[in-house]
């Protein structure tokens, strides 16, 4: 009988997995500027251990000034270079961190209907869910912030072994490394820990984690390069995560984080982690993980809080973690009611709700997620093999960030960006053809506009 649930389990999650990875290439159109920057230095490191400045293997990715994160990207390369180098391949990659994480969640429910429950709610819910469709360093947040909290649940008793210790404070480190707001929420985190230990258990994996930070602090200028672009917030946005607008009637106003369909939870789940919640304030009397956990509860919306164009999905994409982890403990709890005619009857009511949000969502995005042509830029390709039909390469690219995405269609069509020099603002060649955003000459003649990208030659 054993073998016999474990192979339905397994038919279950390959199911789920089909169902959860959808027609990305459709819903998700085109190819942000950030995605191709963040590919194309992906597939130099895949092909020759090197960033698009000629960096070796850095620790930060400078791109075109804001310094992205490394997990993410060296995971891309990896998958390039078995794979090689393409949007779906790209796309797949967040989709299966998505749904790794959506696994890994489940480890905080206790019970098979909790978990199945909890897993369920991770892969519906639409800002667990849109967010595995972009090529973000973000989309592997999730599954790292999940591993760092199984990580300290693990902890657990006075006195733990110090390997624990030293796996959690890597765990934290790979947070720190994935994505922006890691770089806020992990050293918290990390401090937390007292909050599980002793306070000499702690400093052990305070030691190892400062011991991990020091090729992030080498590159000092990488970590702060990107809070001077986007800068802080005049007001403390801290209260925005939880209102109703953004939670459950609009959600992010951004349209590559959300369609425009309802908010970023669905009530279902909002109304499971809501029992969750008050069973955790409950435990944490005498339970320090539940005292923990609300601590990561509270610290979850800062990197949101702190930013402008508040509030933003994926600044508070830790929040969301938190939240589908307080449904999995409601549920457990929930399901423990020792009416047994009651709590099937609760377990059905859970389900259906859960599949109709989830259903409605899912028949949303399908229908609105194709319409982000601008938002991705998907007119861009279309320049591109524009210009390459009216003038075979060198084609001059703009100087702009724009540069990025020739250098990456480029490597799709198997032309090397020593073909694709950029030009800045009138410096355009005499009779060369080039692909830009805008022309920036006076005696430049468009030849062709993709909304807004246009194939220009100067006369």
């Amino acid at each position: 009988m054993k073998w016999l649930r474990a192979a339905a389990a397994l038919i279950a999650v390959a199911l789920s997995f089909v169902w959860y990875f959808d027609e990305p290439l459709r819903t998700t159109p085109g190819f942000f500027i950030d995605e191709s920057s963040i590919a194309y230095n992906a597939w130099s490191i895949a092909r020759a251990g090197v960033d698009e400045h000629g960096v070796r293997m850095p620790v930060y990715f400078a791109a075109f000034g804001e310094y992205k994160n490394p997990v993410y990207i060296y995971l891309l390369a990896l998958v390039f270079k078995i794979a090689g180098p393409g949007i779906l391949a790209a796309r797949a990659l967040s989709i299966a961190l998505g749904f790794l994480a959506a696994l890994a969640l489940t480890f905080f429910a206790r019970g098979t209907s909790a978990r199945a429950f909890t897993f369920l709610a991770a892969i519906a819910t639409p800002w667990l869910f849109e967010t595995s469709r972009l090529v973000f360093e973000v989309a592997a947040f999730p599954l790292a912030l999940a591993i760092a909290l199984l990580c300290v649940r693990s902890l657990g008793g006075p006195a733990p072994p110090r390997w624990t210790l030293i796996a959690c404070a890597a765990s934290l480190a790979l947070v720190t490394y994935t994505y922006t707001a890691g770089r806020l929420l992990a050293p918290l985190m990390v401090l937390g820990i007292w909050l599980v230990v002793p306070f000499r258990r702690a400093v052990i994996a305070w030691v190892m984690y400062a011991v991990l930070m020091i090729p992030a602090l080498l590159n000092f200028r990488a970590l702060t390069a990107r809070l001077s672009e986007v800068g802080i917030a005049e007001h403390f946005h801290y209260l925005a995560t939880f209102t109703p607008r953004f939670l459950f009637l609009e959600g992010d106003t951004n349209a590559r984080h959300h369609i425009a369909y309802g908010g970023m939870l669905l009530v279902t789940v909002a109304l499971a982690a809501l029992a969750g919640l008050v069973v955790t304030i409950r435990a944490a009397r005498s339970d320090r993980w539940s005292r923990y956990l609300l601590f990561v509860f509270v610290i979850a919306p800062l990197p949101g809080a702190l930013a402008p164009e508040a509030p933003h999905a994926l600044r508070l994409i830790a929040v969301a973690v938190v939240i589908v982890i307080f449904a999995g403990i409601g549920v457990t709890a929930l399901l423990e009611i020792p009416r047994e005619a009651f709590r099937f009857a609760l377990t059905m009511a859970l389900f259906l709700a859960l599949a109709a949000e989830g259903l409605a969502f899912r028949a949303k995005h399908n229908e609105l997620g194709p319409l982000r042509v601008d938002d991705f830029d998907a007119a861009y390709p279309y320049a591109f093999a524009a210009a390459l039909r009216m003038q075979r390469p060198p084609i001059v690219v703009e100087e702009s960030p724009y540069y990025i995405h020739a250098w990456w269609y480029g490597v799709l069509h198997g032309i090397d960006r020593a073909q694709l020099p950029r030009f800045s603002e009138g410096t355009e060649p005499l009779d060369r053809v080039c692909v830009g955003s805008a022309p920036v000459c006076g005696t430049c003649r468009v030849l062709a506009d993709a909304r807004g990208f246009v194939v220009y030659r100067r006369e």
